[in-house]
């Protein structure tokens, strides 16, 4: 306070916290010195003045976030301006290097500068990285907004932005095992290539005041893993549940859209941990319920009128908000194929373009819409053409079965059972199409990838085709399930007695022309992290996967290894 140059007088107010002091009892003849301190002139030193520069850079208050683009390959940086400094004048990437003292523009590279005097951008904005970053020479760049200062500034020249940038890197810690904020690592592009290694997460629960630790500490052990270049994942796939809207179940669910829809990205995307993380690796996110409401699905018309509006308003305000929080650009659909290294991977879109379905429409209703079925069946086909690894990303979880969406004799799911599901096997046509297709193209290397049950499944599974009780395909695949990243309500976890484990059931063809035949074998992990993948050439033309369910405690009965067939 001196050095500020204010005015203070100490007054000790034995056995009173500092509450205490404004909505204790007895505080009259405190508030009576307050307000003759008030009312005292000033003691002549006044405040010291305060020498801030025109223009201040600073590190995003949200992110930043690396972002691939599937439509145009490339990759852009999602950052989030500091609410508190007001509306930013300049958006700047530059390549850096470490010194001994902190940070320094790498000379000779130029510096991407994004003025935004004309170009609003709210709490939020995508901007694509150089070309120049596509270098492998730069391991690392700086992200920052550049504001005005004390003065009112008008559009900064580049030198003053620039200036702004040299001041912020040279302020920065340089620390050995540790990134400043607003410094993105791009040294996944260098790690060990032998093998794509791939962290899988989803159901990232918001913390309260007492958990911010446990909340996060999976965050924590992946940045942690990152420094180790034979370890460090190629890339992150978050299948949902990022963040929950609806995080008292509806108790006390903001209803403003505001609150709702952006103060849970601003809690996910502000946390320290997170933001580490987010920096370091490329994140592809798929949407869930939790993005728009618990279990989302669309009302059937027998439904009031107000429910439906509002139930369609939630889905169309939780997409707006995935799109500009956790994608690179606003496009729909939101399903797409991309391929990463020498897996092509399709991420299907199991959440928003769900039908409707009551216990009389649950067999035919689809879980997505008719043009991304065709697609995610071509894809399938397309797959089977080579025998390099293939992923299919879903929110929702294929395999295994849900015990309450089958009837009570323990056979066939029916329509009334399906509707108590809210993975595939609650979408029987839908579901049974897709591992018809499986059988059908004799694909090889498939391997599904999903989240959502709070519960780590791994399940090694079977489908085969018949023909008047003769097998004519017989194809084998791995299905990993991750745990959830914190989920701390037990009530709302799966449990092992929630799924058949071991399981052999059979349906027929849409055509009755085909009958198949599905064989599976469960593995359950429990507790909370991030599901780590590895896929390498084995012996000849085969792969290999290895699956890592880290909860911390290192043991080893959570990992294993499967070769793909």
């Amino acid at each position: 306070m001196q050095q500020a140059g204010c005015d203070f007088t100490p007054v000790p107010v034995p056995g009173y916290g500092h509450q205490d002091c404004l909505i204790g009892k007895h505080l009259d003849p405190l508030f009576e010195r307050i307000r003759a301190f008030l009312d005292e002139p000033p003691r002549g030193r006044g405040a010291r003045p305060v020498s801030e520069p025109a223009l201040l850079a600073q590190a995003p208050w949200m992110g930043p976030m690396l972002l691939p683009d599937p439509a145009g390959g490339a990759y852009v940086l999602g950052a989030g301006a500091d609410p508190g400094r007001g509306f930013p004048l300049a958006f700047v990437l530059v390549a850096v290097e470490r010194t001994q003292a902190g940070f320094r523009r790498r000379a000779g590279w130029p510096v991407q500068r994004r003025y935004l005097d004309t170009t609003p951008v709210g709490d939020w904005l995508t901007e694509p990285l150089p070309a120049w970053a596509d270098d492998f020479a730069v391991t690392h760049l700086a992200a920052l907004f550049v504001y005005a200062g004390t003065a009112q500034a008008d559009v900064p020249d580049a030198d003053a932005v620039d200036a702004a940038v040299d001041r912020a890197l040279a302020g920065m810690d340089a620390m050995a095992d540790a990134l400043p904020p607003g410094i993105v690592d791009l040294g996944w592009r260098q790690a060990d290539g032998a093998a794509l290694r791939l962290a899988l997460g989803s159901c990232q629960y918001p913390a309260g005041i007492f958990d911010d630790v446990p909340a996060y500490a999976a965050w924590q052990r992946l940045v942690t893993r990152c420094a180790d270049p034979r370890r460090r994942p190629h890339a992150l796939i978050l299948t949902g549940d990022q963040v929950y809207v609806d995080a008292t179940a509806g108790l006390l669910d903001p209803s403003q859209r505001d609150e709702r829809y952006r103060k849970p990205y601003e809690h996910w995307l502000h946390q320290r941990h997170v933001r580490d993380a987010l920096r370091r690796l490329p994140v592809y996110t798929m949407l869930d319920d939790h993005e728009i409401d618990n279990d989302w699905a669309p009302l059937p018309q027998t439904a009031p009128a107000a429910l439906r509006a509002r139930n369609a308003e939630y889905r169309r305000f939780g997409v707006e908000a995935f799109q500009r929080y956790q994608r690179a650009r606003a496009t729909t659909p939101l399903w797409f194929e991309t391929r990463l290294h020498e897996v092509e991977v399709f991420f299907a879109d199991t959440r928003s373009e769900r039908g409707c379905r009551d216990s009389r429409t649950a067999a035919l209703a689809p879980i997505m819409d008719p043009a991304q079925h065709a697609a995610l069946l071509d894809w399938i086909d397309r797959g089977a053409q080579h025998d390099r690894p293939k992923l299919l990303v879903a929110p929702a979880a294929m395999l295994p079965r849900h015990r309450y969406a089958l009837c009570a004799t323990g056979g066939p799911g029916t329509a009334a059972a399906a509707v108590q599901s809210d993975g595939w096997d609650g979408w029987p046509a839908s579901w049974q199409a897709v591992l018809a297709r499986i059988a059908d193209s004799g694909i090889c290397g498939l391997v599904l990838l999903s989240g959502d049950e709070h519960l780590g499944l791994w399940v090694q599974a079977r489908v085969q085709r018949m023909q008047h009780d003769i097998v004519d395909r017989d194809v084998r695949f791995e299905s990993v399930h991750t745990a959830g990243l914190y989920t701390p309500y037990r009530f709302a976890n799966a449990q092992r007695s929630d799924f058949v484990l071991a399981d052999d059931f059979a349906f027929a063809s849409a055509d009755g022309r085909y009958r198949y035949r599905c064989t599976l074998h469960t593995r359950v992990f429990e507790g909370a992290g991030f599901t780590f993948l590895e896929l390498a050439r084995s012996a000849g033309s085969s792969w290999k996967l290895r699956v890592e369910y880290d909860d911390g405690s290192d043991a080893p009965q959570r990992c294993g290894e499967a070769e793909l067939s």
